[in-house]
């Protein structure tokens, strides 16, 4: 077949150019530039290049020589042919190879990517931890001397609170050593050359696919599991605090209590830990004792108190500013908290639509801020206001589920 396509002189394949297929008197045939060749060496008049006929007088140029169309539809056919024909054995495996290595990084990348999500939360447990472990050590120094048995209580929640950082540091050191095998793996699934290399490689992926998901399942989320209860918990004592000059908070079931010798009226008088230890009462006389979870703090409340009744959290003040910037605000919609120099107030990054923007501990804590990223803020003066429920000051998320339209 190839033989035929081509011209017998030049063995050139035929084309519908310059090479066009050329019929001679004799019946041989040969391509048009091999004609223009010879009748220009020959002066106007040529003979078959094969049985070395004359051609005759008829044929002085090269439109004389008609045109061989028979070998030009061969010709097409034949094209047809190689441009339909199927894929060759070796291009399908290595269109397959391409298709497995694109799975196997499209696995191990969405694995890494959640592995180091959830590392991102253990790492901030952690720092919540040792932010705990701090405030607990600070906690000891300044009531060991008068507390022995407070002191008691702090060495066990610091054990406890060291032991979960011990367990943070074994469930990050775990993650990051299947992040790393998984990226190992990534890397030697893009480098294999073969079938067999792959399915070598893809082996090795899944256990390390299988380790990855035990570890979040058994590990990562048992633990954060625990942290979210704990952090229920903070939202319930958080949702009692009362907004004005008095205190109420809720006692939990076994939280300690503060009661002032030289100033209770009577020995139901109590406090929270927060307010005795922002209060006069702290260089008194103390009773501490653990709640049975049916009382409240009565910090704030002036005929329960021979003298020093407020913390200074819940010390009366002017608050003729904030009733001027609640005016006509429906006040189930807008929070009324006024902070003071000193207090803690939570930004979030992603909602707020300026500097400045500020929630309270509560309205955080029942938001969808909770979530997001944020961060801690000491005021350093008084007079802020919580924005949680105006809405032009948040581009999402701006009202907790306490204060709903």
């Amino acid at each position: 077949m190839a033989s035929k396509l081509e011209c017998g002189v030049c063995f050139t394949r035929y084309n519908i150019k310059e090479n066009r297929p050329k019929s001679l008197p004799c019946g041989h045939t040969i391509c048009l530039s091999c004609v223009q060749d010879n009748l220009r060496a020959r002066q106007g008049t040529m003979n078959c290049p094969f049985c070395r006929t004359p051609c005759g007088t008829g044929f002085k140029t090269s439109d004389d020589f008609p045109t061989t169309f028979a070998l030009l539809d061969l010709l097409d056919s034949g094209e047809q042919k190689s441009t339909s024909k199927s894929v060759t054995p070796r291009e399908k495996e290595k269109e397959n190879l391409q298709k497995k290595k694109q799975a196997e990084c499209d696995i191990t990348g969405t694995q890494i990517s959640n592995c180091n999500e959830h590392l991102l939360r253990l790492l901030h447990a952690k720092e919540t931890q040792e932010s705990a472990i701090h405030s607990i050590r600070l906690g000891r120094t300044k009531l060991l001397e008068d507390y022995k048995q407070e002191d008691k209580r702090l060495l066990e929640e610091e054990e406890k609170a060291t032991s979960m950082k011990h367990q943070l540091d074994d469930i990050v050191a775990e993650g990051n050593d299947i992040v790393k095998g998984l990226e190992a793996m990534q890397d030697r699934v893009k480098s294999s050359n073969s079938l067999l290399g792959l399915n070598m490689a893809s082996q090795d992926v899944q256990k390390y696919y299988t380790a990855s998901q035990e570890w979040v399942t058994s590990r990562v989320k048992d633990f954060l599991k625990g942290d979210t209860h704990q952090t229920k918990e903070g939202r319930i004592s958080l949702n009692n605090v009362s907004q004005g000059a008095e205190c109420r908070r809720n006692f939990l079931a076994g939280e300690l209590i503060y009661s002032c010798l030289q100033c209770r009226t009577n020995t139901s008088i109590v406090m929270c830990g927060s307010c005795h230890l922002n209060s006069a009462h702290l260089d008194h006389q103390t009773e501490i004792r653990r709640s049975g979870g049916n009382g409240f703090c009565d910090c704030g409340i002036l005929n329960m108190w021979k003298g020093d009744p407020t913390c200074k959290k819940h010390i009366k003040r002017d608050i003729s500013s904030r009733q001027a910037y609640d005016t006509g605000l429906q006040s189930t919609s807008k929070c009324k908290e006024v902070f003071s120099k000193g207090e803690k107030c939570y930004i979030c990054l992603d909602c707020r639509t300026r500097q400045g923007i500020v929630i309270c501990g509560s309205c955080f804590l029942n938001s969808s801020h909770l979530n997001h990223r944020h961060y801690v803020y000491t005021l350093q003066g008084d007079g802020a206001f919580c924005d949680c429920g105006h809405k032009d000051v948040w581009k999402s998320a701006d009202t907790c589920k306490s204060r709903l339209f």
